[in-house]
C-alpha cells in the first residue's frame, strides 16, 4: 500500500497562516515507514509544514528540546524527507508580501533526515525573515 505524504508536528502537522508564540515541545517524533513504497515525509519539532501562503505567518518564541532530550527524524526509507528543530519544510509564499517568520526561538534537539537542520529541514521559495534563533548541540 502507497501511502501518500507523511506531516508529524510537536505543535501542528501543517500550518498554513496565523502565528505559533510561547510553545514548547520536549519528546521524540520519530517517523518510520516500514513499507519502502511512501511519500514524502516532514516532521518538525514545532511544524511539520510551514506553508506561509498568507501575508504573514510566524513561529516566536518557542523552545524544542529545552528540558528533556529531544530528538526528531524520519525514516532513510521515505524519500525525500525533510526534518527540522522547529520546522520541517518552511515554505515562504510564492506572492510578493508573502513570508515566513522564524525569531526568538530556542532548538536544542538531534535531528535527522534526508533535508534535516536545527531550524528547518529544507527552506522553498521566498524571502521570510530568520532571526535571533538559537541552535544548541545535545549533551
Amino acid at each position: 500500500m502507497k501511502f501518500k505524504n507523511l506531516f508529524v508536528g510537536g505543535i501542528a502537522s501543517y500550518l498554513v497562516e496565523g502565528s505559533i508564540e510561547n510553545c514548547k515541545f520536549d519528546g521524540n517524533i520519530i517517523v518510520v515507514n516500514q513499507n519502502e513504497d511512501s511519500s514524502e515525509a516532514y516532521a518538525g519539532g514545532i511544524v511539520a509544514y510551514a506553508g506561509c501562503s498568507y501575508p504573514i505567518f510566524s513561529i516566536k518564541n518557542c523552545k524544542v528540546g529545552n528540558s528533556s532530550p529531544t530528538s526528531i527524524s524520519v525514516s532513510k526509507h521515505i524519500l525525500p524527507s525533510f526534518a527540522g528543530g522547529i520546522v520541517g519544510y518552511l515554505d515562504d509564499g510564492e506572492f510578493q508580501g508573502q513570508s515566513c517568520e522564524l525569531i526568538d526561538n530556542y532548538v536544542k534537539a538531534t535531528v535527522r533526515g534526508n533535508y534535516s537542520g536545527g531550524l528547518y529541514g529544507k527552506r522553498g521559495r521566498g524571502e521570510g525573515v530568520v532571526s535571533g534563533n538559537i541552535e544548541e548541540e545535545p549533551d
